[in-house]
């Protein structure tokens, strides 16, 4: 079997983003590239003022969008640029363009002292002044990475976002795709990338990541960085907006370089970019101890949002590449390239009822144990990836790549990699010989658990609804410390199934009555409530398969439910 190799990575992509409201009138598409002087300019805003809805630029500048009507008000905005309306012209789809630097005025702008203790000071005061409240958005993630210009992993998913001022507090997996590509015999990939970008905050230390000035108070971040003011300038506003540079005195290679817009008028934050070069801390490493990396360097742009006159975490741009090293040999570039947007803040995803416990899990774990939502993706109108030859879709379907609904089917040895020890309900039997050598058993618990419930998923775009449930069963959170025979492994299989008679019963309910969003949620709690009270008197009736008659009882209720003779299957009659 050939070996792969794992690298816990961080973040996002490089492919524009649109973000549509529930209008299912539009009909008009628009597209064009965003530059200054023929520079792309890759992450600009093109807003649609007359239906809300929005996207971004990919890396590239390209941008597409969907339109009402040729009289919609659309805006594209840069920090650091003067907004500008696109003159939309009947019937002309393709549009470029160009963004001109916000001028500056010097008769207007307070000019500072050569020590720029102000500037050190009012980037403190940003630090104290920042919101202390929590917002929850719909988010995209993105991440795409490469060997010697070779795409070898990409990562889509969709997240309920909770920020707290300038920073991301938590993300909520709504769904998600991953696909990967062998190169040198290797597989790389982003296990822990939720988790990873939750670590940095702007304002406060790491371990994980080099120590950037915004960390410190203005008399230690005057002590350890230089600062130049590169530039200033007034807004659409008339706010005052400082760009300033800080760059580190001495150890570079733990140390962030910074580049800060600052509105001084409101004392705040518009955007950082954080860059490092041949860094000592790193946020990544290799799984395997004799794999090293070198050569490591990390870029972040962070933007931020102004909602009731207060400043949030908005989007993340993530890059960085390093040399691989496996076994002592020779390494080879990696690079990644990705994004984090927030996109609505009105109205967050219905995030699934997972069914187990998923805390603890990796990324490509939860993507690998929840089952594929292939109406999500076909049909959602959340975001929609800019590209001009549709090629995440063409890594996806391509016959090489490996994804996280198609890795059973290939037999690959990602297996481990995507593999949590959940299973899905069906009419095959499952048995176990011994259970899962990783599992939740902790010494002086009680000698067995079993851990099942119901998956749910719910989605509604225009006139379609999709409802999507599984009976799952945790065979990591379960344990059994007894010996197991054929009797437990039909009283594993009939816990199973009175999962998946109570999920029948449910959906047959739902498809049956029109629910609100809240009153299936009630109604989900409800049901799983029940079915822990009846997966507890069946455990306690049965006594492990012991009693035999209370057995015979349960069994003729999966029986007449699902028309399944366990006893019968599990041979269990012969033996008594």
């Amino acid at each position: 079997m050939n070996s792969y190799k794992v690298i816990l990575l961080l973040f996002l992509s490089t492919f524009a983003i649109n973000s549509f409201s529930q209008e299912s009138n539009k009909s008009l598409f628009i597209e064009g590239v965003v530059s200054d002087s023929g520079n792309a300019l890759p992450f600009a805003t093109v807003y649609n003022h007359s239906d809300k809805s929005a996207t971004i630029t990919n890396h590239e500048g390209y941008f597409e969008l969907e339109i009402s009507s040729w009289s919609d008000t659309v805006l594209v905005s840069y920090v650091g640029y003067k907004t500008k309306k696109i003159n939309f012209s009947e019937n002309r789809n393709k549009y470029n363009i160009e963004l001109k630097a916000a001028s500056v005025d010097i008769r207007t702008v307070t000019v500072f002292p050569k020590d720029y203790t102000s500037i050190y000071n009012l980037l403190e005061s940003c630090k104290n002044k920042r919101s202390r409240k929590k917002k929850e958005s719909k988010s995209y993630y993105q991440l795409k990475s490469y060997i010697d210009n070779q795409q070898i992993e990409l990562v889509e998913a969709f997240f309920n976002a909770t920020v707290y001022g300038y920073d991301l507090l938590d993300m909520k997996l709504k769904c998600g795709r991953v696909g990967l590509r062998k190169k040198e015999k290797s597989f790389f990939g982003s296990l822990e990338t939720s988790k990873s970008i939750n670590h940095h905050k702007l304002f406060f230390s790491s371990q994980n990541f080099p120590a950037s000035p915004l960390e410190f108070n203005a008399k230690r971040m005057k002590r350890k960085f230089y600062l130049e003011l590169e530039e200033t300038y007034l807004d659409e506003n008339q706010d005052s907006i400082f760009v300033v540079y800080l760059f580190p005195k001495k150890n570079k290679d733990e140390m962030f370089f910074c580049r800060a817009w600052i509105n001084a008028t409101d004392t705040s934050l518009l955007k950082v970019e954080l860059q490092g070069s041949d860094l000592d801390i790193f946020p990544f490493m290799p799984i395997y101890e004799d794999d090293y990396l070198s050569s490591k360097n990390l870029t972040m742009t962070k933007t931020f949002k102004t909602i009731d006159e207060e400043s949030f975490f908005e989007q993340i741009y993530f890059e960085y590449d390093f040399n691989y090293h496996k076994n002592g040999e020779n390494g080879y570039r990696v690079k990644t390239e990705a994004i984090l947007y927030n996109y609505d803040f009105q109205t967050p995803f219905f995030i699934p009822f997972y069914g187990f416990k998923s805390k603890g899990l990796t990324d490509y774990q939860m993507l690998g144990a929840i089952p594929y939502n292939q109406f999500f993706w076909e049909y959602n109108d959340e975001l929609k990836l800019n590209e001009k030859y549709g090629l995440n879709q063409a890594f996806m379907n391509d016959s090489n790549t490996v994804t996280n609904y198609n890795y059973l089917e290939k037999q690959s040895s990602l297996n481990q990699l995507f593999s949590y020890p959940l299973y899905q309900w069906s009419n095959k039997r499952f048995g176990f010989k011994e259970f899962p050598k990783q599992t939740a058993y902790i010494e002086g618990e009680p000698d067995y658990q079993l851990f099942g419930g119901i998956f749910l998923d719910y989605n509604h775009y225009e006139d379609s609804i999709n409802l999507l449930t599984a009976s799952v069963f945790d065979a990591y959170t379960s344990y059994y410390r007894y010996y197991i025979t054929p009797a437990a492994n039909c009283f594993f299989n009939i816990y199973f199934d009175l999962i998946e008679s109570r999920r029948r019963k449910f959906e047959r309910v739902v498809k049956e009555e029109t629910m609100s969003e809240k009153e299936l949620k009630a109604f989900y709690e409800m049901q799983s409530e029940q079915l822990m009270e009846e997966l507890k008197t069946y455990e306690l009736e049965v006594e492990r398969g012991r009693n035999s008659e209370k057995f015979r009882v349960w069994n003729h209720e999966i029986l007449n439910n699902l028309s399944i003779d366990n006893i019968s299957i599990f041979q269990l009659e012969q033996r008594d």
